[in-house]
């Protein structure tokens, strides 16, 4: 059979022998396609950023992955043979940029055929900010309340402050960050106790991450008091003589701490009237002594001295001088 021959066989009814392949080609599509499975897996979204920038907001935290291979091959994937990551290190100005996705898998995967993966969104749109440094202090966040009668007169903290790195449009709104809680309820003397920073790591880093030393001086808070209606103690008055008319009851205000001046109680002997150095009857000006216990100071006492008059007692126990003319004065 010469060559021209053979090309008038293979061109005789070429339409029906065209239509042929074409059904077979698409029967092999199709029991190729039939034979693969698809699948979307959800991977965590890595964000590398050791540049000069820093991402800024909410950023999504996953991308979707759609895998195609055979059945077979689709049973041993998962997610941890996928890793996506967004790298921000090329970046060097503030602003939303749309980051593509880059997509490695393991050696598992390179392997299997057939394997067919596509990001479902390929870019990710990201704000992002200049990174800095700077230092802040350490605020203590106190829980409760110390003993009645006491105050809070200062917290150190040990560090002072610390140094925290993140965008520059964070930092430059920060002069402070708080610290874990502190519980000082019924505290009734200076204490140390241990606190770290309370961690918002979405928006800064700490580079001193502690723990740190908190320093709580808890001291009595001031406070003042009156008394009223004291009775003066004369001492040392002779016998023969005696006051002419009823000594005033005084008032005073005392200052000290709260819980030692507000359960004190005065004693009898609070207000002394000295009479030693009076040997006849006759009007004396007098100091009055007032006995303040140590821990207190007197803030208020109306009478310093105090004017009197003293007779001469009688058998009868009568005055001998006429009681309209004595005068009773206090100063």
């Amino acid at each position: 059979m010469n060559r021209k021959s053979i090309i008038d066989k293979l061109l005789e009814r070429w339409y029906i022998k065209f239509f042929c392949l074409v059904i077979s080609i698409l029967l092999l599509i199709y029991h190729q396609t039939s034979m693969i499975e698809k699948k979307t897996f959800t991977i965590p979204l890595h964000v590398i950023e050791d540049g000069i920038v820093l991402h800024v907001g909410s950023l999504q935290s996953s991308v979707a992955v759609v895998i195609r291979t055979d059945p077979e091959n689709m049973k041993t994937i998962m997610n941890s043979d996928i890793r996506a990551s967004i790298n921000l290190n090329t970046i060097t100005k503030a602003g939303v940029h749309e980051i593509p996705v880059d997509i490695s898998i393991s050696e598992k995967l390179m392997e299997l055929d057939p394997f067919e993966l596509r990001v479902k969104d390929p870019t990710v749109k990201v704000s992002v900010d200049l990174k800095g440094i700077k230092y802040v202090k350490l605020e203590p966040s106190i829980i409760g309340e110390v003993a009645h009668g006491y105050t809070i007169s200062e917290i150190k903290m040990n560090p002072s402050s610390v140094l925290i790195s993140g965008p520059m449009s964070i930092l430059d709104s920060l002069d402070s960050i708080p610290t874990t809680k502190i519980n000082v309820s019924n505290a009734e003397k200076t204490f140390t106790t241990e606190t770290n920073y309370l961690q918002n790591t979405s928006l800064y880093k700490v580079d001193e991450e502690g723990p740190y030393k908190a320093t709580i001086i808890v001291e009595a808070e001031p406070y003042e008091r009156e008394f009223s209606q004291i009775s003066v103690e004369v001492l040392n008055l002779p016998e023969n003589l005696e006051i002419s008319r009823d000594l005033p009851l005084v008032n005073v205000k005392l200052a000290g701490v709260m819980p030692v001046l507000e359960s004190y109680n005065l004693s009898s002997h609070f207000v002394q009237l000295d009479c030693s150095k009076i040997t006849e009857p006759g009007e004396y000006e007098l100091k009055l002594k007032y006995n303040i216990p140590k821990n207190f100071d007197l803030v208020e006492a109306p009478y310093q001295n105090i004017l009197i008059s003293l007779v001469e007692k009688t058998e009868g126990g009568k005055e001998l001088l006429n009681p309209q003319g004595v005068r009773n004065d206090f100063r």
